[in-house]
This record gives structure tokens, C-alpha cells and sequence, in this order.
């Protein structure tokens, strides 16, 4: 992988990512207030755990589960 971003992994397993990429235009309307850009950056974080979701699923059965005391 070139790099650890969601979008990367995502694409390297062929898992459909976010169709709503955030812009820094985007933040800066937000944080004044603007609910359709602040609507767009909900929409974009269900995406980004949607996907994270399905990563985790595929990866889980790969890593070691560390020994707990609980």
C-alpha cells in the first residue's frame, strides 16, 4: 500500500469508499454554520465508518488477539 489512508486500503481491497471528499472550502463553511455543509461532513463521516467497518471485518480474522486479564 502506498499509504494507511482509509481511501487507500479501500481501494486496494476493492471495498467501495466515500463518494463525498472533503474540501477545506467545505470546513471553513462549516464552521460558520452552514447545515448543507455541515450535512455534507455527517454524510462523509457515515461513509468513512461504513468503510472502516468493512476493512475491520476483513482484517480482523488476521490479527492476534492479545492475551486480557478480564
Amino acid at each position: 500500500l502506498r499509504s494507511n489512508r482509509l481511501a487507500v486500503i479501500c481501494e486496494f481491497f476493492g471495498i467501495e469508499a466515500k463518494t463525498h471528499p472533503l474540501t477545506p472550502d467545505v470546513w471553513q463553511r462549516a464552521s460558520t454554520g452552514n447545515q448543507k455543509d455541515l450535512d455534507f461532513i455527517y454524510v462523509h463521516n457515515l461513509e468513512d465508518v461504513v468503510s472502516t467497518k468493512k476493512v475491520f471485518h476483513l482484517l480482523e480474522g488476521y490479527v492476534n488477539k492479545a492475551k486480557t486479564s478480564i
